[in-house]
């Protein structure tokens, strides 16, 4: 069963970047990683740049981020296209795995109005991995949304895609949007900040692993049955929950 982090009214963004004194005390960027799979539904990759070949390495990141206990979030639309049948699942080809979290986003930054903050700290993620559908929207938003908040970012390039765009007379490609925010995350940020971006062939989750942490699998999967068990009955203790 996956823990659902709905959209909080308390969230202001306003208030983290009106006081850079928040980044200092923010996300440590050199604790673990998290990898945020953004908008992988039903209806959303429609007449996307190779949609198959991009959901095939999603989901090969996915299977690695498992196997090196790297927590996986999924960050959904709530509001999917409405005209698409089945829209707002899942793709057939991905799964949610048993306790990894699902982040329900009303706008296109994945941390605006959610509690996606509040589900990495408990996490204890400072480096986040993206990948997912809608590159110049979705993907992009939430990622200018994490540099903003402290996070350090890694855009896996060849994970991510989107629609061609047409403005008149004038015709983007799927391929060139993917192109332009490959560069734009390849840029240099702040020193606060940490943008960049690899490869699918790459990624090594296991180097966000603490060779101090000799439990760091069953401490994530423990930390986000606990948030389950608060967003499900929050304020109460589980009385069930006996070995």
């Amino acid at each position: 069963m996956s823990a659902i982090t709905s959209p909080s009214a308390d969230l202001d963004p306003d208030d983290e970047l009106d006081d850079t004194s928040e980044l200092d005390s923010g996300p440590d960027a050199t604790g673990r990683a998290a990898l945020l799979v953004i908008g992988m539904q039903q209806g959303n990759l429609d007449g996307c740049w190779q949609a198959e070949q991009v959901t095939a390495t999603v989901s090969d990141l996915i299977d690695r981020a498992r196997l090196a206990s790297v927590p996986v979030i999924w960050v959904n639309d709530l509001t999917p296209p409405a005209s698409v049948t089945g829209s707002g699942e899942l793709l057939s080809s991905l799964t949610c795995g048993a306790g990894e979290y699902v982040v329900l986003k009303p706008y296109r930054d994945g941390f605006e109005s959610t509690g996606l903050a509040d589900s990495l700290a408990t996490l204890g993620s400072g480096t986040l991995f993206l990948c997912g559908a809608w590159s110049h929207e979705s993907v992009r938003a939430t990622m200018v949304g994490a540099l903003s908040r402290g996070y350090s970012t890694v855009l896996v390039e060849d994970a991510h895609t989107a629609p061609s765009r047409h403005d008149g007379t004038a015709t983007v490609s799927g391929e060139s949007i993917v192109s332009v925010v490959n560069m734009i995350a390849a840029a240099p940020g702040a020193p606060a900040q940490d943008s960049s971006t690899m490869p699918c062939y790459d990624v090594n989750f296991s180097a966000f692993v603490h060779t101090d942490d000799t439990a760091v699998g069953d401490e994530a999967l423990a930390a986000q049955e606990q948030a389950q068990d608060e967003a499900l009955d929050p304020g109460d203790d589980d009385p069930t929950d006996d070995d």
